[in-house]
C-alpha cells in the first residue's frame, strides 16, 4: 500500500516540526497544508516526497476540516497517514503499518500526552491517525475534528508522542484562544479574563517512564527537566540584594515568565542560595543587584535560552546574572565577590556564557 502522510503547518512555533517529519520520512509521499512559511532545515527527507498546497488558494477563512481534506484531496496513497507538527512516531510505526492487512477504513492509535516539558506526560489516548483514500471518509468540524463516513475501525498496537503542550503555557493559551474562536459552540469571550501564563498548573504531570522515539533521543540529552519532583510546576529564584520591598513588588510586578513563582530579599547572599536549594521547584537562580534595570521582559529570555540546554550562565547588561540550577550544583557556591570566578568555572565545564 502507498502512505501519504498529510499535515497542516500555521502560524504557531512548532519546536518539534524537525523530529515530526524525520520520524515519518519512511512514507511515500508528504503533503502540506501551508498557513505559513515552510522552513526546510534540518530535514532529512528527499524534496520530491512532499506536496506543498497553500490554503488560502481555497478558503478565505481557515478551519481544520477544510484543511485537512485539501490535503487529503491533493493524495495519492491508497492510505492517509494524519500527523500534526507536534507529533512524533517512534521507528517501529513503520514495521506496524507496512504488516498490516488493511482489512479496516480508519485506524486509532494511542498516545503519550506530554505536559510541560518532555520528561512529564499527563495520560495516554487514542486518536485517528491512518485511514483509507476513499471519497466517502472526510474530516468533519472547524475544530477538534473527525473523520465521518461509514467505514470500519480498527486500533493500531504502537504509540506516538504530542508534544503540544511542552511549550510556554503563554503560548499554548494563544493557540486555545484561536481554537476557540473558530468553535462555533463557544462565545467569543470565552477566555475572557483568563491570564495564559498559569493555564496548565492545575494539571497532574506524571514522569514519562518509556523510551522516546528514536529520532529526538539526542535532542532529549541536552533538554533540562522543568518540572522535578511531586508534579509541582517550578520556580525561579531571585536574590535581591540590599533591596527593599518596593523592588520586590517591582519584580514581581515585571516576571513575564509563567513559571516565575518564588521570590526572596535577603541581605545574605550565600543564606539566599541555600534557602533556595532546600527548595527542589526551584529551577533556577538569578541574581538582581539594586540598580537592575526591569523596564523589559527579562525572565523569560533566560528561561527560554536555558531551555534549549548547553548554557551555562547568562549575564545581562540590566544588571541580572541567571543560571539553571544544575548547573549552580555542579560549580559550587558563589557569593557577590566571587560572581567571576563562578562564571570562569562555568566556561571550564564547556558550558557557553551568553553575555546580552
Amino acid at each position: 500500500m502507498k502512505i501519504s502522510a498529510n499535515m497542516i503547518i500555521g502560524e504557531f512555533n512548532e519546536p518539534y516540526l524537525k523530529y515530526a517529519l524525520n520520524s515519518i520520512r519512511w512514507v511515500d509521499e508528504i503533503v502540506i497544508v501551508n498557513t505559513a512559511n515552510f522552513d526546510f532545515r534540518n530535514i532529512e527527507i528527499k524534496r520530491n516526497k512532499f506536496k506543498f498546497i497553500n490554503y488560502v488558494d481555497y478558503y478565505k477563512e481557515f478551519n481544520f476540516a477544510n484543511a485537512r481534506n485539501l490535503a487529503k484531496d491533493n493524495s495519492t496513497g491508497d492510505y492517509i497517514l494524519k500527523i500534526d507538527a507536534d507529533e512524533v512516531y517512534y521507528n517501529s510505526f513503520e514495521k506496524t503499518v507496512r504488516s498490516l492487512d488493511f482489512s479496516k477504513d480508519i485506524y486509532e492509535l494511542e498516545f503519550y500526552h506530554f505536559l510541560i516539558d518532555i520528561f512529564h506526560y499527563q495520560y495516554i489516548e487514542s486518536k485517528e491517525v491512518l485511514f483509507k483514500n476513499n471519497k466517502l471518509i472526510k474530516w468533519q468540524g472547524e475544530v477538534h475534528e473527525q473523520l465521518v463516513g461509514l467505514a470500519t475501525r480498527g486500533k493500531l498496537h504502537d504509540k506516538f508522542c504530542h508534544l503540544g503542550y511542552t511549550k510556554l503555557q503563554k503560548e499554548i493559551f494563544e493557540k486555545w484562544i484561536k481554537y476557540a474562536k473558530l468553535d462555533p459552540k463557544l462565545p467569543d469571550d470565552f477566555y475572557k479574563g483568563r491570564k495564559g501564563d498559569h493555564i496548565l498548573e492545575d494539571r497532574i504531570a506524571k514522569e514519562f517512564p518509556y523510551e522516546y522515539p528514536e529520532v529526538m533521543r539526542e535532542f532529549i540529552k541536552t533538554t533540562p527537566s522543568i518540572i522535578k519532583v511531586k508534579n509541582r510546576m517550578p520556580k525561579i529564584g531571585v536574590i535581591i540584594a540590599n533591596a527593599d520591598q518596593k523592588i520586590l513588588e517591582k519584580i514581581k510586578a515585571t516576571a513575564d515568565y509563567p513559571l516565575v513563582t518564588t521570590f526572596t530579599v535577603n541581605k545574605a547572599f550565600n543564606n539566599s542560595i541555600k534557602a533556595f536549594l532546600a527548595d527542589d521547584d526551584v529551577r533556577w537562580l538569578a541574581f538582581i543587584n539594586f540598580a537592575t534595570d526591569l523596564s523589559k521582559p527579562w525572565a523569560s529570555e533566560f528561561i527560554d535560552i536555558f531551555a534549549k540546554g548547553g548554557v551555562g550562565a547568562i549575564i545581562d547588561k540590566r544588571g541580572i546574572i541567571a543560571f539553571p540550577r544544575d548547573v549552580f550544583e555542579k560549580i559550587g557556591l558563589l557569593n557577590e565577590k566571587g560572581i567571576d570566578e563562578f562564571i570562569e568555572r562555568v566556561k571550564l565545564e564547556n558550558l557557553k556564557v551568553e553575555e546580552r
